[in-house]
């Protein structure tokens, strides 16, 4: 307990409790994200929207943009297939993440032979972690989506709008990297041999804390 002395012409005593003394810390406060509800801290966009799919016949890069909240670090990074693509991949299955504003990249997956060839969420782990940042940033969710020697995947994603431009309004929000067979040092319109293609549709592209165990 505290006590206040209050000389307002007469001697008056005020008892506050102060705890242990120690001072309280700022609120904090973070943005809500709809899909945290699915279990998801960062994702490309929300599971419920993915109500359409798209065959990939590669190879090419897929890639979408997402909000990374502060403190959060990330170890894997996932994709949702539709349909799984059928015979062997002719070059590397990985994902990555790049910082949404320099295009670096940040982390890649492992090579996984198998992440198209099952359906649901399909998750790769990163090589090194990701560290966590004091602030949010957007991020480049990327993958790579080799051909296939019979057929390859299909991916969950939104419904096509009727223009690209629509989608990528006011900056790149989804596109895809044509002929692309590894993931690039640097994820950006301007780098060499990237070029971005707009694309009318958001895939299922999600990343997270913690090392996933996934055939």
């Amino acid at each position: 307990m505290t006590t206040i002395n209050i000389d307002d012409g007469s001697a008056i005593t005020i008892n506050i409790p102060c705890g242990d003394g120690g001072e309280e810390p700022d609120p904090v406060t973070e943005p809500y994200l709809p899909y945290a509800v699915n279990g998801l801290v960062c994702a490309a966009v929300q599971p419920e929207l993915l109500t359409s799919s798209q065959t990939m016949a590669g190879p090419l890069l897929v890639a979408a943009r997402a909000y990374l909240p502060p403190r959060i670090s990330l170890a894997h990074v996932g994709i949702a297939v539709t349909t799984p693509a059928v015979g062997t991949p002719a070059t590397e299955c990985r994902l990555a993440v790049y910082h949404g504003g320099v295009g670096e990249k940040l982390g890649q997956t492992e090579n996984k032979p198998t992440l198209y060839t099952r359906s649901g969420w399909r998750f790769a782990n990163l090589e090194t972690p990701i560290p966590a940042a004091d602030t949010g940033r957007i991020v480049w969710l990327v993958a790579t989506v080799p051909n296939f020697s019979q057929a390859g995947p299909s991916l969950a994603c939104t419904p096509d709008l009727a223009s690209a431009t629509l989608l990528n309004a006011w900056g790149y929000r989804a596109v895809e990297v044509g002929g692309a067979t590894t993931l690039p040092p640097m994820f950006d319109n301007d780098a060499p041999d990237v070029d971005f293609t707009m694309i009318t549709r958001v895939c299922g592209l999600t990343a997270g804390p913690g090392g996933i165990a996934q055939p």
